[in-house]
């Protein structure tokens, strides 16, 4: 739940920078929404499974990141309709079955088709708030009753903790928007890497 303030106040502070593509937004917009509904209905799938996948794949584009060109492509630009809308659709599902925001699997993604990094940033912040809201409210309603929840709890959201998380979150994230967009590409492209290696070694140490 507290990813959708955070999320709200880094897409603005991006787009301040011109750094959001509106109009992959508009066509990503249902697709991520169904995605990420969807991840709430199925939230049977085993945790395990899926934070193993998340794991090898943050590992795999943490290294693309941090060492590979910036001239690599699966291709100079993204496929079609159809195509971005599975694309927009299986990031949703994934992020909001594993709890993560968008951004982990949407910046790679898109500088993999030829996204400026900076854009893709950008861009990912405000696809973001497309999967936190649905994501959030479908949590909230799919645990009310549910046995050894903290106190303050609506449904798997803790309100404690979201009212300790959001204010820091909301006004550190426009701090971190303005650092993107001071750090040159080859930079930003570590600064990524650093955080898909570290989230993806929680992930794993997880596991154990």
């Amino acid at each position: 739940m507290s990813m959708i303030p955070t999320s709200i106040r880094s897409a603005l502070a991006h787009r301040k920078h011109g750094a959001v593509d509106t109009a992959l937004l508009r066509l990503w917009a249902l697709p991520a929404l169904s995605g990420a509904l969807v991840a709430v209905a199925a939230a049977w799938a085993k945790g395990p499974v899926l934070m193993t996948i998340f794991a090898v794949f943050a590992t795999l584009a943490a290294l693309h990141m941090a060492l590979g060109k910036d001239t690599w492509r699966i291709a100079q630009q993204l496929p079609g309709r159809i195509g971005q809308s599975v694309m927009a659709f299986v990031i949703a599902c994934v992020s909001v079955m594993i709890g993560i925001g968008g951004g982990a699997f949407t910046v790679p993604t898109l500088t993999l088709f030829g996204h400026p990094i900076h854009r893709a940033v950008g861009t990912a912040a405000a696809i973001g708030v497309l999967i936190a809201i649905p994501g959030a409210i479908g949590f909230a309603i799919s645990g009310l009753g549910r046995p050894l929840r903290p106190p303050y709890s609506l449904g798997y959201a803790n309100l404690i903790g979201v009212a300790l998380i959001v204010p820091s979150t909301v006004i550190a994230a426009p701090w971190g928007a303005a650092l993107a967009h001071k750090l040159d590409r080859k930079w930003l492209r570590r600064a990524f890497a650093l955080f898909l290696g570290a989230t993806g070694l929680k992930m794993a140490l997880s596991l154990m």
